[in-house]
Parts: C-alpha cells; structure tokens; sequence
C-alpha cells in the first residue's frame, strides 16, 4: 500500500515540472525568433534592418560570373623523384563592396565568406584561399579566411550619402603533386558567397 501511494505522489509531481520545461522552452523560441533580422539578398544587393551592402564593378552591379580574375594560373613546378609539385600564388577574383547604414550607431559589420568549387578543383588541388577587404583613405584593411566570421570597422561615411567602399581581393595558394609531366589545369572555376550583417 505505501509503495503504490509513493508512486502516485512521484506521478503528481511529474507533469507540473513538464508543464514548466514547456513553457520554458517555448519563451525560448519567441526569444530567438524576436531576434532574427529579415535579410534579402537580390542581384548581389543584401539589405538587412538598416544596413544595405552591395557588390559592384565599377558604377554597375557585379554582373554573374563578374568575381572571377580573367587571368589564367601560372604554375611553378618543383621535381622530387618521379613526382612533380606544382605551386600557384594567385589572385582568384575581386570587386567593390559598398556598404551604407541608415543608423549612424552602426559602426561595424561582420564579414564572412564560402567557396564552393567545380569540377572537383578542391579534392583535386589543395587550395587556401584569403579574403582581403581594405579601405585605402582610412587603412582599414582585414584578411578574411574561409567560413570564419570576423569585425570589419565602419567610418562615418557609410551613414552618410556616400556609400563606404571595401576594395575585395580574392587570393588563393594552389598545389598538386603528380606523378606525371602533364601540366595541371589554370580554369578553376567556383562559386563565392560573401555574407555581410550588422556586428
């Protein structure tokens, strides 16, 4: 008799402290959600709460496949017994961010960017690749690596009517050891995200 009273007590006091957990996890939620911007990204045009950020070359829109350096990779080759080493410092690509914010608060962004290759470039090459974002007149200049986040500073300009320009350069080291003289291929081609939001 006393075990099954135990039971029942242990049963009553069990769907209170649920009933908390759920309610605690759904204010979880709306917190999270309350916190999430809309960001829209159209024809290399990212606007987000405030913030408009867009790639160009020149006055114009970077057009499709406008990223991409048009010059081919010149390869080094260093022989090691009968394997062949080949190694490429290159500039892979590069445009002009322009990057205003209505909020004059707003003095710093956070930078990010991914590359996606084709033709199996990254399982056939070994390649590092570094995003430089510089601003000559106010030397803000930051090297990005791939998939990492970091601070890019602001200047008063970019609340202004001028947007605040980055210069972005796109460099890549390459190598491949082959065991033949066939000369690796210069036409990488790939696909790069840039992501820009309010730090």
């Amino acid at each position: 008799m006393t075990t099954y009273k135990n039971e029942r007590s242990r049963k009553k006091l069990l769907v209170p402290v649920v009933a908390l957990l759920l309610c605690a996890t759904a204010m979880v939620g709306l917190g999270y959600a309350a916190l999430v911007s809309d960001v829209t990204n159209t024809n290399n045009v990212i606007t987000s709460d405030g913030l408009t950020a867009k790639l160009v070359d020149g006055d114009n829109l970077l057009d499709e496949g406008g990223f991409v350096a048009a010059e081919d990779i010149l390869w080094e080759s260093s022989q090691t017994d009968k394997s062949i080493t080949y190694t490429a410092n290159e500039i892979l690509g590069g445009a002009i961010l322009k990057i205003h914010v209505s909020d004059p608060t707003v003095t710093q962004v956070t930078m990010k960017y991914e590359i996606t290759w084709k033709d199996g470039a990254d399982t056939t090459y070994t390649i590092i690749t570094e995003l430089s974002v510089v601003n000559n007149t106010t030397s803000v200049n930051k090297d990005l690596s791939e998939g990492i986040s970091d601070t890019i500073v602001l200047k008063s300009e970019a609340s202004e009517s001028q947007d605040f320009e980055f210069t972005l350069v796109l460099s890549g080291q390459l190598s491949i050891t082959k065991n033949d003289l066939v000369m690796p291929y210069d036409d990488l081609t790939y696909d790069i995200k840039i992501y820009v939001t309010q730090a």
